[in-house]
């Protein structure tokens, strides 16, 4: 089975899930309320998670056996995404949130999840209870970190996809197919949401999303170093996480010096800063997945080094990031504004030129429609037939269009778009013996996908 169909599935999930609920969000009180800490200024419903939750889960059940490992994560996920759920209508009091977050936790290190490699403890597993209380810790930083992190427009979703993409990476390389899957399936589900949520946000993915995103990566790197690629550094994960790492740590460390609780939030994350200096809401964001890209790269490139060089990478890039925020603000630094800048004039030229080539919509959509119907011609005359599974499939999806189309004429569009999304998926199923037997026929199908 294409771990891909994972990312599919996922994408599918979230894009089918948001819209409906974002209707009803008012009635169920998931809606983020304005705030003086807060950017937005009218009520956002915060239903995201619902999507991330269901694109998560359904690869899992559908493809994943079920061994103790995986079963703990699946009875966490569905706690961390209940309890979340609670918090976004209660807004709970700080220890509430640490309790709860404890049961989840301690479900999956007792089924297996548990990092026994630490760094500076040689090739030899860690004691058991240093182990153990290792990983609680990671993981409930981490279902924090990323919670707090999720402070902009489309912030946490961008950077969590940069990581997931270097996880499943690295585990495809050694057939590590469930921690392929799973990553594959949340970053479909994240390209999904990225859709209601980047700036300016129609959807919010609430502490159930941002909580079930950190617990999810922060599993996933575990299971990387422990169980898929046993070879790669076990400090890695502090390079894929590091920017939530250094963000909760940066906040903590200065709301402590100033005398007052490390959990109440305010607007001291390294993206309002980015704000204060002057970036744009885009721009912020931007910079900041930048840096966290910048992190992923340098950890896949010191994937096999020693434990001092990949600890001295992350607090080398930390203490650089830091310092360079620190300068800003004792000096006073200030972006230039944007229209004092060439690059900036010539982007707003470019985004002229691409608005009114996009009004243009005859030209696209006839491009769409005639390569799109090619595509799904040749993949029915040329390939051969789809296994028992995919035909059952492709004849159910066509008796369903044309069922709505004789009888639920308000509602054809929408079935229509379904069928077209299955079609073009078994049409990609089809073609992939071809195209692993030819190198011209593989590369055809990624430049006419990349185009349309």
């Amino acid at each position: 089975m294409n771990p891909v169909l994972g990312f599919v599935i996922g994408l599918f999930a979230t894009i089918v899930l948001v819209p409906p609920l974002t209707r009803v969000a008012g009635l169920l009180h998931l809606q983020d309320r304005p705030s003086s800490r807060k950017i937005h200024r009218e009520p956002i419903p915060c239903v995201g998670g619902f999507g991330l939750f269901a694109g998560v889960l359904v690869p899992i059940l559908l493809w994943l056996p079920l061994d103790t490992t995986m079963q703990s994560y699946v009875v966490a996920v569905c706690l961390i995404f209940i309890f979340g759920v609670w918090d976004d209508i209660r807004d709970l009091n700080y220890k509430w949130k640490l309790l709860v977050q404890v049961i989840p936790v301690a479900i999956v290190v007792h089924g297996g999840v548990v990092m026994d490699h630490l760094p500076f403890f040689g090739l030899d597993p860690a004691p058991p209870w240093i182990s153990y209380l290792v990983t609680g810790l990671f993981l409930l930083g981490l279902i924090n970190a990323v919670n707090l992190f999720d402070g902009l427009d489309g912030l946490a979703g961008g950077c969590m996809l940069l990581t997931l993409g270097a996880i499943a990476f690295l585990a495809y390389e050694v057939g590590g197919f469930g921690v392929t899957l799973i990553a594959l399936s949340t970053m479909g589900a994240i390209l999904g949401f990225l859709y209601f949520n980047t700036y300016p946000a129609r959807v919010f993915m609430g502490d159930a999303g941002s909580q079930l995103l950190g617990f999810t990566v922060a599993v996933l790197a575990i299971q990387l170093t422990e169980e898929a690629h046993t070879a790669l550094n076990p400090a890695l994960p502090l390079l894929l996480l590091g920017l939530p790492i250094l963000d909760t740590l940066w906040v903590f460390t200065l709301r402590i010096r100033q005398g007052r609780s490390p959990f109440v939030g305010d607007r001291q994350h390294l993206h309002y800063q980015a704000l204060n200096f002057g970036f744009s809401h885009t721009a912020a964001v931007s910079l900041i997945y930048l840096i966290q890209a910048v992190m992923v790269v340098s950890a896949l490139l010191v994937i096999y080094q020693s434990d001092l060089v990949v600890v001295g990478t992350f607090l080398l890039e930390c203490g650089v990031l830091t310092g360079l925020v620190y300068w800003a603000r004792s000096v006073g630094w200030r972006k230039r504004p944007a229209g004092s800048s060439v690059v900036m004039r010539f982007v707003e030229h470019r985004n002229t030129w691409l608005r009114k080539f996009l009004q243009s919509p005859p030209v696209l959509a006839y491009y769409i429609e005639a390569s799109l119907s090619i595509f799904l011609l040749l993949g029915a005359i040329f390939t051969g037939s789809l296994d028992r599974a995919n035909a059952v499939l492709a004849l159910g999806v066509a008796g369903l269009m044309l069922f709505a189309t004789l009888f639920l004429a308000p509602w054809t569009y929408l079935f229509i778009r379904i069928g077209v999304y299955v079609a073009s998926l078994l049409a990609l199923i089809a073609f992939l013996p071809l195209s692993q037997e030819s190198a011209v026929i593989g590369w055809t199908i990624d430049i006419f996908l990349l185009i349309l």
